[in-house]
């Protein structure tokens, strides 16, 4: 496989479905894909330590753009799976990467 869509950011990797995309992405049955992974997890969270350290885990608040901005750095693959309560929170995570991906609009 070639070396696109390398790099992956999961937001909200402890929901249902975030578990279920990382776990598929940590354990890829594609030959020779080992994407790399960083996860967005809020400040408060205390399942950061349940991670492999073969992930890259970010404690971010997503009112943060600059932070945000920084850590997209050579991401190829946003993924996303906040819902619900969280929409004000997904809204305001689109809104920061809008400015780094600007062919999102």
């Amino acid at each position: 496989m070639s070396s696109d869509l390398q790099n992956v950011s999961i937001f909200s990797v402890t929901s249902n479905i975030g578990q279920h995309i990382f776990q598929a992405l940590l354990n890829s049955s594609v030959s020779g894909y080992n994407p790399s992974l960083t996860v967005f997890v809020s400040p408060s969270s205390s399942q950061a330590s349940s991670f492999t350290n073969t992930v890259r885990i970010l404690k971010s608040n997503p009112s943060d753009c600059q932070y945000l901005a920084k850590a997209q750095t050579g991401i190829d693959v946003v993924i996303s799976t906040l819902n619900g309560p969280d929409f004000d929170v997904l809204t305001r995570i689109l809104e920061c990467l809008v400015d780094i991906f600007p062919m999102l609009m």
